[in-house]
């Protein structure tokens, strides 16, 4: 029957023939399973749900089906940017790692975190695999998750793709892949955690402590649960989202010594000591609790960390065909209380660092978080900035700056801030009144906005 632990057996065991030290041979199938280029926990925790998914095919023993085949989830940041994402550490360590064969049972394995199911970037040569398949070996497979598209550093590998599972703006490609679902929900975990259903009932599994172990329903409840404000009623939750999670909150109901409540729309919980607690035995609740403060608390991070830590680039064409970088970055924290700790010149000197490292375009700091009011009320709001590459003419960025101010899906106003230029880009700050558009509804408005620009470089490339 399906086993959760067998899987992450395999997959520790195998993801050995994919580093580049390895001199033994690879296996005959290899099907990477890429989350997007952000890697937060909703992108990190499909990656392994939909490598488990591939896992129970065709058959319901995973060795069986797992047999001269190597099923790999891949990080899409280096290993060292996991410093800078608390709360994805945290499901890793404790949800999503063999601890008995870990190094250090209080810490992730420091040496090539190779106690968590998963590769980072600098652990596989993505390219050197592609090239060997196109000498026609190994079979090479791959499949998205939290992404629809590749992004050009990657592009090598779209000719391998069959499977896609998703929940932002769908760019149409790949149609004819294997496995397609995009779908609008505030989680894509949500959606691969109803494949799995799916695919149990299908395979008539009665041993779901072992299928879905309460580790893994907890995993799976990580960013479901952070994605949708806790199940906020008319938030970003959608009724896969809520069906998903109150799936694995009935499994982990059914579990014989589960020490949560049910009712998990608690208020006013008890604040503990993050990882002193059983994890395995905490609620929703204090789940969601726990994990939104490691992701919120970014006074340890220097300001390009912070703008590091939940970054997206897209490389959108132009009305004439020009190649236009967008970057944006997603930080949990308010304008004004950024302001406190980097200043308006350093919060500059930052942005134009980072535009010229990454050679950016357009650049777009999305600022989110509450505000607590003199009467102790939490207020929840977005800030928007936006700044240009060196390359951008004066009439573009007014041209674009014009079109951002005047769509309603952000309402921007002007935040009471000065504006001001440094050598390489302008920076003009903006209060985003409409506070439900995420990156996620902002990135297709960008790139619509860019899409019909006739010319926005001084030069070309």
């Amino acid at each position: 029957m399906p086993s959760f632990k067998t899987f992450l057996s395999e997959v520790l065991r195998n993801q050995l023939l994919l580093l580049p030290e390895n001199t033994l041979s690879l296996p005959k199938c290899i099907q990477l399973v890429i989350g997007n280029e952000s890697a937060d926990m909703d992108s990190i925790v499909s990656s392994v749900a939909l490598s488990y998914y591939l896992s129970l095919s065709p058959t319901p023993d995973i060795s069986k089906n797992m047999k001269g085949k190597c099923i790999i989830p891949i990080f899409n940041i280096p290993t060292c940017d996991l410093r800078l994402r608390a709360d994805c550490s945290y499901v890793l360590k404790n949800y999503l790692s063999l601890k008995d064969i870990s190094q250090d049972k209080n810490t992730l394995n420091e040496n090539k975190h190779l106690n968590i199911p998963g590769l980072f970037l600098d652990q596989i040569d993505l390219f050197k695999l592609a090239k060997k398949k196109q000498n026609n070996f190994p079979q090479l497979e791959v499949y998205l998750v939290d992404h629809n598209i590749l992004n050009k550093k990657h592009d090598f590998l779209n000719p391998f793709i069959k499977g896609i599972v998703d929940h932002h703006f769908d760019e149409k490609m790949h149609a004819d892949a294997n496995i397609r679902v995009v779908e609008p929900v505030g989680s894509c975990t949500s959606l691969i955690t109803l494949l799995l259903q799916k695919r149990l009932k299908e395979i008539n599994t009665t041993d779901y402590q072992n299928a879905i172990p309460r580790n893994l329903c907890m995993a799976l409840l990580a960013p479901i649960l952070m994605d949708t404000s806790n199940l906020k009623a008319n938030g970003k939750a959608k009724s896969a989202d809520i069906e998903a999670a109150n799936w694995l909150i009935s499994l982990l109901s059914k579990y014989e010594d589960a020490e949560f409540k049910s009712e998990h729309f608690i208020t006013n919980t008890k604040k503990k000591e993050i990882f002193e607690e059983d994890t395995l035995k905490i609620s929703p609740e204090e789940l969601y609790h726990n994990l939104s403060k490691l992701k919120s608390d970014i006074s340890q991070y220097s300001f390009l960390d912070i703008l590091n830590k939940d970054y997206k680039q897209l490389d959108v064409k132009d009305a004439s065909g020009n190649n236009v970088v967008l970057g944006i970055s997603s930080i949990p924290e308010r304008l004004q209380k950024l302001l406190t700790f980097h200043d308006v010149d350093g919060i500059k000197t930052g942005v134009d660092s980072f535009i010229s490292e990454l050679k950016l375009d357009l650049f777009v700091m999305m600022t989110h978080g509450t505000i607590v009011s003199p009467n102790s009320e939490k207020t929840f709001g977005r800030e928007f900035t936006i700044s240009f590459g060196p390359k951008i003419t004066t009439h573009t960025r007014e041209e674009i700056l014009e079109k951002v101010k005047s769509s309603p899906e952000l309402d921007l106003e002007n935040f009471p801030q000065n504006n001001g230029n440094t050598t390489n880009s302008e920076i003009t700050y903006f209060k985003q009144n409409c506070i439900a558009s995420s990156r996620k509804q902002v990135s297709p408005i960008l790139t619509s906005i860019i899409s019909h620009l006739k010319a926005y470089k001084t030069s070309p490339l």
